[in-house]
Order: structure tokens, then C-alpha cells, then sequence
């Protein structure tokens, strides 16, 4: 049931993630390939009996280049959940073309 500023980083190629449970650090050589920032800020959360909701339909345009067709994802939460598990924050990310 935790509430607090989230952001998911897109790339269009694969990305080295930082360890579970560490402050989000990328590398330049991967910003180089970010294609999006997607954030689902606090006050955006649905707070329920024993977790909370957000839901975010972000109007920005995702590319992928040399006609790609993989997205990698690297996942930041802000302020001081207190997550138990790193499977405890789930996102589903729905792609219209």
C-alpha cells in the first residue's frame, strides 16, 4: 500500500539494470538509447484495503529505432516505500501502434 512518485525508463535496446533494492544509477552509455520517462507521480495513487493503483496514459510517442520491436524498461521508485519484495510493484505497460 505504498504511494510515492515512480518513474519507468524506456530504451529501445537492452540495458544493464542497477542491483535490486540500489539507488537507480545508469550509465551515459545507456541514456544514450532512453526513448521515454514515464512517471506515475504520489498523488496519482489509488489508495485500496492492502495496495495501492495507478494508472497513467502518457501521450508521448515511442520510437524504436532501426525498426526495432524490443523495449527494456528500468523501474525508480522516489521518497521511502517500504517494499518488502522486489516483486512487490508491478507495472503493466499496454503499447498501442
Amino acid at each position: 500500500k505504498e504511494s510515492v512518485l515512480t518513474k519507468l525508463l524506456l530504451f529501445d535496446r537492452s540495458v544493464t539494470p542497477t542491483a535490486d533494492n540500489s539507488p537507480l544509477d545508469v550509465s551515459d552509455a545507456d541514456l544514450l538509447n532512453l526513448i521515454a520517462v514515464i512517471e506515475f507521480p504520489a498523488a496519482s495513487y489509488v489508495a485500496l484495503n492492502d495496495n495501492s493503483v495507478c494508472h497513467v496514459e502518457p501521450d508521448i510517442p515511442i520510437k524504436l529505432v532501426d525498426a526495432g520491436t524490443d523495449l527494456f524498461g528500468l523501474l525508480a521508485t522516489y521518497g521511502t516505500p517500504t517494499y518488502t519484495a522486489v516483486n512487490d510493484l508491478i507495472v503493466k505497460l499496454i503499447v498501442r501502434t
